[in-house]
């Protein structure tokens, strides 16, 4: 899309000139918004139980684990990274412990 283009565009028309840029795609976050939904749904335990179960990393997603990524983007550590894009979802994107055959 747009986003992905832009992002490598400006990777590589500003790369020589020390500037870098890259994204970061957040999944599952538990946020506010994401807490409403839950308490929306029928069974909120349940719907919490259900989307943990489907990350392999076995919990949701919280705040600082996206901003861990942008700190570490933002370091000299990762001074040779742009143009790229750095999902941060507990793994769900490389499939479901619960239905492994579906990759999201």
């Amino acid at each position: 899309g747009f986003v992905h283009s832009l992002t490598r565009s400006i990777a590589v028309d500003y790369g020589r000139d020390g500037i870098r840029c890259n994204g970061i795609c957040p999944g599952w976050i538990m946020t506010k918004l994401a807490e409403q939904g839950f308490e929306q749904s029928a069974n909120p335990e349940r719907a919490r139980e259900i989307a943990i179960a489907q990350h392999p990393v076995g919990r949701l997603g919280l705040p600082e684990d996206v901003a861990a990524i942008a700190l570490w983007l933002a370091s000299d550590e990762a001074g040779f990274a742009t143009g790229q894009f750095f999902t941060v979802d507990g793994g769900l994107t490389a499939g479901s412990p619960i239905n492994p055959g579906i990759v999201v």
